[in-house]
Parts: structure tokens; sequence; C-alpha cells
């Protein structure tokens, strides 16, 4: 790859983790029959009626979790890369991320993380992925079925992923990731401009 087409700028991002943890909501083979035929419309109609199905208890705790990490944006041919490291906030001090894309389908994002926990996630609307995780303890394979991508981010400086983890066959958690990326000198800028001292943010605990 010729260097002069590789542009790499030093960014701040801001993090906004959406989880909402969900019991363990059984969907069975009715669940993969659906998935396997590409019918994404009936998966989703038969979330809605386990919803309905078990209005009381269903979602068992619900967190949003703020931070600002600096990381790099590294544009490189067609293929995008955004890096960052994980704040103690986060519970994964030390791990690195790194997501990536390619421009010609942008609608496909791939996240991997290194150190004590690591993953491999694929995000692609409507789909539904077998990614790898890895923890201290052990490796396993959890679901990934994505409901939106919202790739903006070298247009507008923002990705949007919303997506369900499933583990064995039940809806684990659902998740709303929201990264908006700022090149740092202006976000400086913008941090004395309003008075912010601080590079992290807090855990919302009013949820």
């Amino acid at each position: 790859m010729d260097s002069e087409s590789k542009r790499v700028r030093n960014v701040a991002i801001r993090i906004v983790s959406e989880r909402t943890e969900q019991e363990n909501a059984m969907l069975g083979t009715m669940m993969d029959e659906s998935l396997e035929s590409g019918n994404v419309i009936d998966y989703l109609d038969m979330l809605e009626e386990e919803r309905a199905a078990e209005p009381d208890g269903e979602i068992t705790e619900r967190e949003r979790l703020e931070t600002i990490s600096a990381g790099l944006l590294e544009e490189s041919g067609t293929t995008v890369c955004l890096r960052y490291d994980e704040t103690e906030l986060t519970g994964m001090e030390g791990s690195s991320v790194m997501i990536a894309f390619d421009t010609r389908t942008p609608g496909l994002v791939s996240m991997l993380r290194t150190g004590a926990v690591r993953t491999a996630l694929t995000f692609e609307a409507g789909r539904r992925h077998l990614c790898a995780y890895d923890t201290p303890y052990a490796g396993f394979s959890i679901g990934v079925f994505t409901l939106r991508v919202d790739n903006c981010l070298l247009s507008e400086g923002k990705l949007i992923l919303e997506y369900m983890i499933e583990v064995r066959g039940a809806v684990a958690e659902r998740n709303l990731l929201t990264l908006t990326v700022q090149d740092r000198a202006e976000a400086c800028d913008d941090a004395e401009g309003d008075g912010v001292g601080g590079q992290e943010g807090a855990e919302d605990g009013d949820t």
C-alpha cells in the first residue's frame, strides 16, 4: 500500500453505551429457522411476542455509560480503522479496541478487542453473526444480531450500532453504541470553552 494513500488522525472519541439486560428469553428453533431463511421480519415479530408474553420482569437491568478516549482514525485506501483504549470506567482497562470497515461496504462493521477480554464481533443490519468472546476463564461463541448500523464516521464523525447479544439461543442483552469522533485539537478547544477538565464521562445511575 502506498504510504501517501494512508491518512492518520489523532482524535477524541465520545463513546456512549446503553445496555438493557434481559432475562433468558428462549426463542428456540423458531428463531434459528427465521434467521436461516433470512426472514428478519419474522424474527423481530417474535421478539415483540416474547416481550408481550412476559411484560413483568423481562428487563432486569438498564445501564448507560459515557466515556471519552483518545484514539486514532486511520484511512488506508478503502479501509478505515478507528483505534482506542478502554478506560477504567468500562471495567476493561488495559484492553484496546479496533473498529474497521471498508468504504465500499460501510454497513458491514467489525470490532476487535484485545486484552484480558478478547472479542471479535461483526455487525451487519438485519443479519446474525456467530462471534468469538474470550475471557481469562473460558472462551465461547455468542450470537450478534444487528438491528441498525448508521455509519457516517467519515462524513459526520458518527457511528451508531444497535444490536442484540444472544447466548445459547437466549437474548441476553440489547445494546446501543454511539461513537462520535472529533479531531483532538478541536475537542480540546471545545472542552476549554465549555469548562470541561476531564476526559472521561460518568456512569448514569438515573436510567
